[in-house]
């Protein structure tokens, strides 16, 4: 049995095992897994930051202090 599965990291292995056992789900299994996943407001965070990263991931970097001058003035509040 060869390939790239062979060498995987201990977090890749069970990474690939939830996968795999999602993939092999009825669609309602997995929207009910979702569903939990989201319901979960820590899990809920680390997933919309995984998908913001995955969205902006190719952007072009920009000077921090570029960056806080975009932002709107947060002094009124």
């Amino acid at each position: 049995m060869g390939g790239q599965k062979d060498n995987l990291e201990p977090a890749q292995a069970v990474a690939q095992v939830f996968i795999t056992a999602l993939q092999a789900a009825g669609e309602d299994v997995r929207r009910e897994v979702l569903a939990r996943l989201l319901e979960n407001e820590d899990l809920r965070d680390e997933i919309e930051a995984a998908l913001l990263w995955k969205e902006r991931k190719d952007e072009e970097s920009r000077p921090l202090r570029e960056f806080l001058s975009s932002l709107p003035d947060q002094s009124d509040e």
